[in-house]
């Protein structure tokens, strides 16, 4: 997978804070696999290197949150309200880590999430890194 080979050049490590028991969620493999790889890649590259990814899993009687934590710079309020939309980068700018991104993988995760009725955010604060998260419905 492109997001652990890029970990591991990195010296960044993954994490895993899942819950033993199956989640089920209804939808498209393909879809949800690419949003989860999106999220990963987006933490490694805001990750210094020698610092972790935790990915973890929250659950509610009704819905389970999957959630990327990374160790990164952090982000601004307005950063924070602009990262979901297309061709948004929360660094921009000549000579910035990011300056060859698209801009569109977080957008993706907003539409996948909605598409499955769900939803897609973030907490954040500048020196703290950021929480990505996507909260989808639960299969009964």
């Amino acid at each position: 997978d492109f997001a652990y080979d890029e970990a591991l050049a990195q010296g960044v490590r993954f994490v895993r804070e899942i819950p033993d028991d199956p989640i089920w969620v209804r939808g498209d493999f393909d879809a949800l696999e690419r949003l989860t790889t999106n999220l990963l890649r987006n933490a490694v590259q805001h990750s210094p290197a020698g610092s972790k990814v935790i990915l973890g899993a929250t659950l509610a009687p009704r819905t389970v949150r999957f959630w990327v934590r990374d160790q990164g710079p952090g982000l601004t309020p307005e950063q924070s309200a602009r990262l979901f939309q297309r061709f948004s980068r929360a660094h921009e700018g000549p000579g910035t880590p990011l300056s060859g991104s698209t801009g569109l993988g977080l957008y993706y995760v907003r539409l996948v999430a909605e598409k499955h009725g769900g939803a897609a955010g973030v907490t954040s604060h500048p020196g703290e890194g950021a929480m990505f998260w996507v909260e989808l419905p639960r299969q009964a």
